[in-house]
């Protein structure tokens, strides 16, 4: 892999253990714990990445690890986080492993200088945002993690 490949296939490597290691100990009623009353909680914030992370296989031409299309839909941006339940956060944990898999084998034989699905930029330039995006989200996890009254982890 290029540097560009190995420097992306880290990023999402590292989120996805801060993910696993906030989500340490939790209960299915702690994953839904909100910031406020139209918040989010961390079920919602696992199945947006997973949802993001979709779109990234789409970018690299690969087939998504996830197929079924109401799951995504539930966990897409704008989603309300009450419909998101519909999938347990040990499963979208799962899901995302699989995912950083699928997306590590289609990083071998990703064209960084290719366009961007977004219209504006190369795909490295593409990747760089949503990497960044994801790691946002992993942020929030430990927020979350907070609320729901268990110690930091990381």
């Amino acid at each position: 892999m290029t540097k560009p490949q190995v420097r992306f296939s880290s990023v999402l490597q590292r989120n996805l253990g801060v993910f696993q290691t906030n989500a340490e100990s939790l209960k299915a009623k702690d994953f839904l714990v909100q910031t406020a009353s139209d918040g989010v909680h961390f079920n919602w914030i696992l199945g947006h990445v997973l949802h993001s992370r979709q779109i990234l296989l789409e970018a690299l031409g690969a087939e998504p690890s996830v197929k079924n299309t109401e799951i995504l839909k539930a966990y897409a941006r704008g989603s309300k986080t009450q419909a998101a339940e519909i999938m347990s956060s040990q499963d979208l944990l799962v899901a995302l492993e699989v995912s950083q898999a699928a997306i590590d084998k289609a990083l071998e034989d990703a064209d960084f200088a290719s366009p961007s699905p977004m219209g504006k930029g190369t795909l490295e330039d593409y990747f760089e945002f949503m990497t960044w995006f994801e790691t946002y989200h992993a942020g929030q996890s430990g927020v979350l993690r907070r609320l729901a009254g268990f110690a930091g982890q990381i």
